[in-house]
């Protein structure tokens, strides 16, 4: 089923994660959440191939660090509300959960910039009300424009490999709406 939070896909090839383990091996001892960049370099190239033969390019990456029993704050990952997608991987903490909300007061905005730059709104849980929960695995979009948190209820560290993509006719964000129409042939759920 397909629905504007979540979108599983079965790729045509085995993400190359080599690159993410030589971060999180150098990262063994972080114990709160954390943002990592994420070189382009380090991108496999059967991920850019097939995102280019969809007609998009991956316009930023980075990964993020829920530790164990943590959370990872509720935010959007841009400074308004929208059906941003990324495609994300995740090693770790199976079980572990992304979680939406919907805010009570979607005037009030409180815009901050993350340590590698990206801009970001932040919530605290008493701002918004839960609307749906989903635990994220690998080859996903999820929806990055509506806020939404990690919920770590595990005994590992969740490390999450993220990718933004953009469309190249108008180098914009993929929507949630166009994951379904781009990537139908490739939509698991």
């Amino acid at each position: 089923m397909q629905n504007n939070y979540v979108t599983e896909l079965e790729l045509p090839f085995e993400l190359d994660l080599s690159p993410a383990y030589k971060v999180i091996e150098g990262y063994k001892n972080v114990n709160q959440y954390y943002i990592f960049t994420y070189d382009k370099s380090w991108l496999d190239p059967n991920l850019v191939k097939f995102i280019d033969d969809m007609g998009c390019y991956i316009s930023h990456q980075e990964m993020f660090y829920t530790p164990p029993h943590g959370k990872l704050p509720i935010h959007v990952d841009q400074e308004q509300f929208s059906n941003m997608a990324k495609i994300n991987w995740i090693i770790g903490a199976p079980g572990s959960h992304m979680v939406w909300w919907k805010p009570k007061d979607p005037n009030k905005l409180n815009k901050y910039t993350t340590p590698i730059g990206t801009k970001y709104l932040l919530f605290t849980e008493n701002m918004v009300d839960e609307e749906y929960r989903f635990p994220v695995r690998t080859s996903t979009f999820i929806n990055a424009g509506l806020p939404h948190s990690i919920d770590n209820h595990t005994d590992e560290g969740r490390w999450c490999l993220s990718h933004c993509i953009s469309i190249k006719r108008h180098k914009e964000n993929i929507q949630m709406e166009q994951v379904h129409e781009i990537f139908k042939d490739y939509i698991k759920n």
